[in-house]
């Protein structure tokens, strides 16, 4: 069990996280849209050179490149190609826009290549109406997103970040020592997400962070503004706290929760030999996890039918109104 002192768990998490710190010099994307109010980030490079279980890097590296060899970002590999990954959202709505921002390494002339262009800078399309765009803004950037979320970023290229500078600063500590963090104030509110049964319809605040250094250490922070949504997270937690005894006692030994004034806070320490069993039973389906929006929507090549074999010499067949085959005469049959 464990306590937070303060409004934020960013102390908190700092000091579960201390001793997986990873660097994060490099300033935040000054692309993300002026009314963010929700961050996700991924050290992507840096956690999957953190995976504990043997090859597992190698095997995500080469599903990846299969998954977009029959698409537009044929010869890009996102598991090595890819440093770090940003969501940002203003959090409105039930389907909010998300700009994608992507740091690494990417060839410009290769993936650019007959790729339209919007004020100078290559926009690929999925080809699909309601498929979205992404763009590359130069060797190391890429942005992703419907198309007037991607141009607006386009727009706001070379600024400096307009995050408030409260939520800037919460980010930067979670950034600096968790490979995957996120964050939220979500200040409005749905009425009609608000009568959600599973208790998140009243989310107002949020902040989670976690990291791969000798096992897997995670810390998270929700609240909501109604208590009755409180206690039913809480009671959601309960549940899946008591399956994951019932699964991996040894591993839910870790597990912590308290819950009190509409907000809930959790923690997980999970050692590396529990870590590496997980991934050894699981890898398919974390791969399939982690990797199957990888090449969506993006159109891949399908392999053409087979064309349907004929009917032999003589054979008759017979259909009622509806096309529905009634009868068949092979040859020599009477």
């Amino acid at each position: 069990m464990f306590r937070l002192a303060g409004r934020h768990p960013a102390g908190l998490l700092v000091l579960i996280l201390a001793a997986c710190a990873v660097a994060a010099d490099s300033p935040l994307p000054g692309c993300f849209p002026p009314d963010t109010h929700v961050v996700v980030g991924v050290r992507l490079h840096n956690l999957i050179d953190a995976l504990p279980a043997p090859g597992a890097g190698a095997e995500l590296s080469r599903r990846a490149a299969e998954l977009v060899s029959h698409t537009p970002l044929a010869g890009f590999n996102p598991v090595t190609d890819i440093d770090e990954l940003f969501l940002a959202s203003n959090g409105k709505g039930e389907t909010p826009s998300v700009l994608v921002v992507a740091r690494g390494t990417f060839h410009m002339e290769q993936l650019a290549a007959g790729a339209k262009r919007y004020h100078g800078v290559p926009v690929i399309e999925s080809g699909q109406p309601a498929g979205g765009v992404i763009a590359l803004l130069d060797a190391s950037t890429a942005i992703a997103g419907d198309l007037a979320t991607v141009r607006a970023a386009i727009d706001r290229r070379g600024s400096p970040t307009r995050l408030a500078p409260t939520l800037a600063a919460r980010i930067a500590a979670l950034r600096s020592h968790c490979q995957v963090w996120g964050i939220g104030d979500l200040p409005e509110h749905d009425p009609a997400a608000a009568r959600r049964p599973d208790g998140f319809g009243s989310l107002d605040r949020f902040e989670f962070g976690a990291a791969l250094h000798e096992g897997l250490k995670m810390a998270a922070e929700i609240h909501v503004a109604s208590p009755q949504d409180a206690e039913k997270i809480a009671a959601t937690v309960r549940l899946l706290e008591t399956v994951m005894k019932a699964r991996q006692p040894s591993a839910a030994g870790g597990f912590a929760m308290h819950a009190g004034n509409g907000t809930i806070k959790l923690s997980l320490v999970v050692s590396e030999d529990e870590v590496k069993k997980a991934i050894e039973a699981q890898r398919a389906a974390v791969e399939a996890g982690l990797l199957s929006q990888l090449s969506s929507p993006w159109p891949r090549s399908a392999s053409p039918a087979p064309a349907a074999r004929p009917a032999p010499r003589g054979t008759q067949i017979v259909t009622n109104a509806t096309g529905d085959t009634v009868s068949v005469t092979l040859p020599g049959k009477r």
